[in-house]
């Protein structure tokens, strides 16, 4: 068209200032307003309360700036210097916004003021830790109850929000987490125990991630057999040696009878 096009450019003078460029294709002209000649107040963000968060609901509030159109939200696991390289979580028009968070972490925020022609510096950083109490696994019951090969198959929900389950295993049952010793850790909701010696067992499983844990799971029992086999494969075993040993006696009597029919004949 024969308008100019205008757009918002990345701090071109590197002062720490976002800038605009307009680009005009009347006489392919380029015409830089530097961001500090008619930049926006900055937005002060509150500290953020409660914190440490329980439930994940993060509710952000910031000082009013008069002729904005809207604020940018930004979101980080690392404290937030500038918002190059970051995409807004949200583009609001009031000084306040909720945000929902699922995963446990610290997450750090900053806000920035906008309008048609002008933008605003990042706010102040305020971070809060996410702790939101993990649900509790349930360890379904183990098939077969009895393992004849040493192998128990362990398998539980999915804990949304665990970063890491941690594997339980007792002589006795289990209630807390200290009546048993940890035997592994899984990033998946299911694991196998394997090359147990023959008794019964009890195992419990906990979810975890980087700042809490669950409650201990349920118990299950499963009884380690594997003699069964070898016991049915010696009493096979016996059976054929009994058997050939039978064999062998009646051919050596038959033998032997034949052998003093011929004689008498003589």
């Amino acid at each position: 068209g024969n308008k100019p096009h205008s757009v918002f450019a990345e701090d071109a003078n590197n002062d720490g200032s976002i800038d605009i460029i307009t680009a005009n294709y009347n006489d392919n002209t380029v015409s830089i307003l530097l961001g500090n000649n008619f930049q926006l107040n900055t937005p002060s963000l509150d500290m953020i309360s409660p914190n440490p968060d329980i439930n994940g609901d993060i509710n952000l509030n910031w000082s009013d700036i008069s002729g904005i159109n809207n604020y940018l939200v930004y979101r980080s696991e690392k404290y937030i210097f500038s918002t190059i390289g970051l995409i807004p979580i949200a583009v609001v028009n009031e000084s306040n916004y909720h945000d929902i968070i699922y995963i446990n972490d610290q997450y750090y925020y900053v806000i920035v003021a906008i309008n048609s022609t002008a933008i605003s510096s990042i706010s102040n950083c305020e971070s809060v830790v996410v702790s939101i109490p993990l649900s509790t696994p349930i360890l379904e019951s183990i098939l077969p109850e009895i393992s004849h090969d040493g192998k128990v198959n362990l398998n539980w929900n999915d804990i949304l929000g665990a970063r890491t389950y941690y594997i339980f295993r007792s002589n006795t049952t289990i209630t807390n987490q200290e009546e048993a010793s940890l035997i592994a850790q899984s990033t998946n909701s299911n694991y196998t125990d394997i090359n147990i010696v023959n008794g019964v067992y009890y195992y419990a499983i906990i979810a975890g991630d980087l700042s809490t844990n669950s409650s201990i799971s349920n118990y299950v029992e499963v009884t380690v057999d594997v003699r069964s086999n070898i016991a049915i494969s010696g009493y096979l075993f016996f059976n054929i040696l009994l058997a050939f040993l039978v064999l062998v006696f009646s051919i050596i009597v038959k033998v032997k009878y034949s052998s003093k029919l011929k004689n008498f004949h003589t």
